[in-house]
């Protein structure tokens, strides 16, 4: 049933009625129907402008349980909504991507690139950011982060802000 409302949205020649029919189905609070609508909007750039304040509006309420994305070669934005979702999520592996809005070399593509579970992540040793970065606001998705080395780093800006809080 995921199989066929993920080719509905693709389908050009679908109407809009179940177009949305296949969002409402897709974008809800089943875990595993979110992870399958998400790994197909997000490749598609017109998909993800559609779909995405739909996703945004589930992750104010819904968890995510897994999300592997390993290898798809995507190279649009990584939404917001998903960093929310991820944050829930057990297990997600977003390696070997190129998202367009996250920097390699930064902090966040470290998050996004490396870690496989946020919300459990206690330590955090970055020896190889590049030099003027600064440390993301989706820091705050490590709830249980006790430990972040960024010795000799030359971090900027938001690190003592972060610091602070």
């Amino acid at each position: 049933k995921l199989e066929v409302c993920c080719g509905v949205l693709k389908d050009g020649d679908a109407t809009d009625a179940e177009k949305e029919l296949a969002a409402k189905i897709l974008f809800c609070d089943d875990s595993v129907a979110l992870a399958k609508g998400i790994a197909t909007i997000l490749p598609d750039p017109s998909l993800l402008e559609q779909y995405e304040p739909k996703l945004a509006e589930i992750a104010k309420t819904a968890s995510l349980d897994t999300l592997d994305l390993e290898g798809r070669q995507i190279t649009g934005d990584l939404p917001e909504s998903v960093m929310v979702l991820m944050a829930s999520a057990r297990y997600f592996n977003l390696k070997g991507n190129n998202f367009g809005n996250i920097t390699k070399g930064t902090a966040l593509h470290n998050m996004v690139d490396r870690l496989t579970n946020w919300r459990k992540t206690e330590e955090l040793v970055w020896t190889d950011l590049a030099r003027g970065s600064s440390l993301p606001r989706q820091m705050c998705y490590l709830i249980n982060l006790v430990k972040l080395d960024v010795s000799n780093q030359g971090l900027t800006g938001m690190f003592q802000e972060f610091l602070n809080k």
